[in-house]
């Protein structure tokens, strides 16, 4: 990426191989042959109704032999599509076929548009009636400002948890590293539900961030670093990939997550979710 003085940025992807010859033949990335993807992400935007920042989206160029032409935008469609149904059949995909619970590091591969800044965490479970879904780890820092976390004193760029409805893979809900309350300690909680089995005690206010089941039976819980700092070794990218996370890994900062009554979490929080729980790896 190229930055002026002005803030604006410029990103050049060219094909590689026989100097350019043949421009179908792959990107940078290694991408085969034919159609590919250019994608520009956004992050938290302070206004959710402008998701590309005030100054919209970036302006792209194609350079070839017929010359440099801007490719015009598509229309903004005045309305969202409605979703479709959830399918309730079926079983998690190969690669979370792993006892449940258990936070493995997906092939790259098998996440949304893999690339080399972000890493995935990612566990199974099935739906038990009655029951919630209490996740337990400490918080990496992150930066407050729209800065790099390079030198800033942060861990990461950016982490979230988000739950996926499986077998389609559909995102049901996700929560920002911003909004995770943290205790004293640094530490935090999420616990996963069906709305009606919420606890009373599953809030913000409460310390507790929350995140619905969906209507799919099968769920993959998973969680995200972004740009973790150079010093930073205790971030997801830590794990090997097809590697199940411990705290050799990941210290403190590995999930530990556990079922969980819900009259237990109303009574006794997580402390008495965990104190019968498989203890961490």
């Amino acid at each position: 990426m190229t930055t002026a003085a002005d803030g604006s940025w410029s990103i050049t992807v060219t094909p590689t191989g026989d100097a350019g010859t043949n421009p179908l033949r792959a990107l940078e990335d290694g991408t085969p042959s034919g159609t590919t993807w250019l994608m520009f992400r956004t992050y938290l935007p302070d206004d959710p109704s402008m998701p590309a920042g005030s100054l919209g989206l970036p302006t792209l160029e194609i350079a070839d032999e017929w010359g440099t032409r801007v490719v015009e935008p598509c229309t903004h469609p005045s309305s969202t599509p409605p979703a479709t149904p959830a399918s309730t059949e079926g079983s998690a995909p190969e690669w979370l076929e792993t006892p449940e619970l258990a936070f493995k590091r997906p092939q790259p591969t098998f996440t949304p548009f893999p690339n080399a800044d972000a890493a995935y965490l990612a566990a199974p479970a099935t739906r038990r009636a009655g029951e919630v879904v209490v996740i337990r780890a400490k918080a990496p820092s992150f930066p407050e400002a729209d800065v790099s976390p390079i030198g800033s004193g942060a861990d990461l760029r950016y982490w979230s948890w988000c739950q996926f409805g499986l077998p389609s893979t559909k995102t049901v809900a996700c929560v920002a590293d911003q909004d995770v309350p943290l205790d004293a300690e640094g530490w935090y909680t999420v616990v996963i539900s069906d709305p009606a089995d919420r606890p009373t005690n599953a809030t913000a206010a409460d310390g507790v961030a929350w995140l619905p089941w969906g209507r799919e039976p099968i769920a993959a819980f998973a969680l995200r670093n972004l740009v973790p700092d150079p010093s930073f070794d205790e971030a997801a990218q830590a794990v090997p990939v097809s590697g199940t996370a411990t705290t050799t890994h990941m210290g403190d900062h590995t999930p530990l997550a556990t079922f969980c009554a819900r009259s237990t979490f109303e009574a006794e929080g997580h402390e008495g979710c965990f104190s019968n729980a498989q203890p961490a790896l």
